[in-house]
C-alpha cells in the first residue's frame, strides 16, 4: 500500500490475451532445448515461470485500487449513535413500538448531517487557503 487506503492490483479480465499468448511463445521457443540433466530442468522450470509472470506483467496493466472506506465526516460518536440506534430499532421491532427508535433515530440523523456539514465546512477552508487559490 502506498497511501491510506490504496493498493496496486492487475485485472486479469482487463488483460491483452492475444499479447500475453505471443509473448508467452517467443519465451517458451527460447527455453525449449534438449534437457539431459536434472540441472537442464531445473532451470527450463525456472524459465518456464519466469515467461508466464513476466508475459503476464507485459500483457495486463496495473491498476490502484482506492477504498472509500475512509469518511471524513465519520467520528466515533457517529459510530456509537449508529449502534445505539440499531439496537433500538431491534429491541422496538420485537415489542412493536418503534417510538424510542424513531426518536433516536432523528437525533442520529441530525447529528449525522452536523458532521458533515463541519467536514464540508473545514475541506472548504482547506481549499480555499490552498496556494492556487489564495
Amino acid at each position: 500500500m502506498n497511501q491510506a487506503g490504496e493498493k496496486f492490483y492487475r485485472n486479469p479480465r482487463n488483460c491483452n490475451w492475444g499479447s500475453y499468448r505471443e509473448r508467452l511463445i517467443k519465451d517458451l521457443e527460447r527455453c525449449l532445448k534438449k534437457i539431459k540433466t536434472a540441472v537442464d530442468i531445473k532451470r527450463l522450470t525456472e524459465s518456464l515461470q519466469s515467461g508466464i509472470i513476466n508475459s503476464y506483467r507485459a500483457s495486463c496493466a496495473v491498476k490502484i485500487r482506492s477504498t472509500n472506506r475512509d469518511i471524513p465526516s465519520w467520528t466515533r460518536e457517529l459510530s456509537e449513535l449508529r449502534t445505539a440506534t440499531r439496537k433500538f430499532y431491534n429491541k422496538g421491532k420485537k415489542s412493536g413500538t418503534l417510538d424510542e427508535y424513531k426518536a433516536f433515530l432523528t437525533g442520529y440523523n441530525r447529528a449525522l448531517k452536523k458532521a458533515k456539514q463541519k467536514s464540508f465546512a473545514r475541506n472548504s477552508r482547506q481549499l480555499l487557503n490552498a496556494p492556487e487559490f489564495g
